[in-house]
């Protein structure tokens, strides 16, 4: 018995070894789904943002207008439409508009900003470990695990602005000078759709947080 223990231990460290990436995907995957995906649909809408965007979104879904985001058939013009598109376009995907796939946005976003904290925090310092450590650290955030329950977008919006950032600072470290043009490009993507999130706050905050840490490593030209 305690052999066949010790053989199994050694049989699954032998494959973190060498298939130590796959082994972390893996990790994140079921991590997302149990902290973030399971019993997603289990309880009615809760926020008053909530009902809101999805009502808003549930209108935009049954009238075919994806341009005028209504309220109580009021234009309601004070947020940008990529939040309601997203949910749309599940439900089109779908035929359903119940709770669960409105929250699918929301929490594929955090899922996303997850992974791509474990492949910053990987190819930054050369670690699987570092990134996989990183991603479980921003995943047992309480913060990210409550908003990433709530169809609000507040986590599509952190998850668009940290990978922008991600994007552009990651050009700071391992990265083939050719390939550096692509990062800053991907990072100016997700900025853009930052914006198309929330507004121009989109803008600010990577702004700010890549100025600052370039500054920091004397590389403010670039």
């Amino acid at each position: 018995m305690k052999q066949g223990f010790r053989d199994f231990l050694d049989n699954t460290k032998d494959f973190i070894l060498i298939y130590g990436n796959v082994f972390c995907i893996i990790s994140l995957v079921l991590f997302c789904y149990l902290f973030l995906f399971l019993n997603l649909g289990s309880y009615r809408l809760i926020d008053i943002d909530e009902t809101r965007y999805v009502n808003i979104a549930r209108a935009m879904f049954f009238n075919n207008d994806f341009i005028t985001p209504y309220l109580n058939y009021e234009p309601f013009l004070e947020k940008p439409p990529l939040f309601y598109w997203l949910i749309v376009f599940l439900y089109k995907l779908t035929g359903s508009t119940d709770e669960f796939i409105s929250r699918i946005p929301t929490a594929a976003s955090c899922t996303f900003m997850v992974f791509a904290t474990y492949f910053f925090g990987k190819k930054a310092l050369g670690s699987k470990v570092f990134g996989l450590v990183s991603a479980l650290i921003l995943l047992s955030n309480i913060w990210i695990l409550l908003f990433s329950h709530i169809a609000i977008m507040d986590m599509g919006f952190t998850a668009l602005c940290t990978v922008s950032i991600y994007c552009a600072i990651i050009t700071l470290f391992d990265i083939k000078e050719e390939n550096k043009k692509y990062f800053w490009y991907l990072g100016y993507l997700f900025m853009a759709l930052s914006v198309l999130q929330k507004g121009l706050i989109g803008i600010i905050i990577p702004a700010l947080v890549v100025g600052l840490t370039f500054l920091t490593f004397n590389k403010g030209k670039e």
